[in-house]
């Protein structure tokens, strides 16, 4: 569907409003165990701990 096939109204309930962002870390699977030969998690790692986002961008094609 293109823009143009959408009514106004429409395009205003769809984006004329918030959003939320979802950062993840997670890693899964056998990284990066095969990747370096280690044992993750280390020993000094820090389970629980915040992360921080200065800024994050959005590219908006039409």
């Amino acid at each position: 569907m293109k823009q143009d096939q959408v009514s106004a109204e429409t395009w205003k309930k769809a984006v004329d409003h918030g959003f939320f962002a979802i950062f993840n870390v997670a890693v899964g699977g056998s990284y990066p165990n095969k990747v370096c030969g280690c044992t993750s998690p280390a020993a000094d790692s820090t389970s629980g701990v915040g992360m921080s986002v200065d800024w994050f961008s959005v590219k908006v094609s039409q």
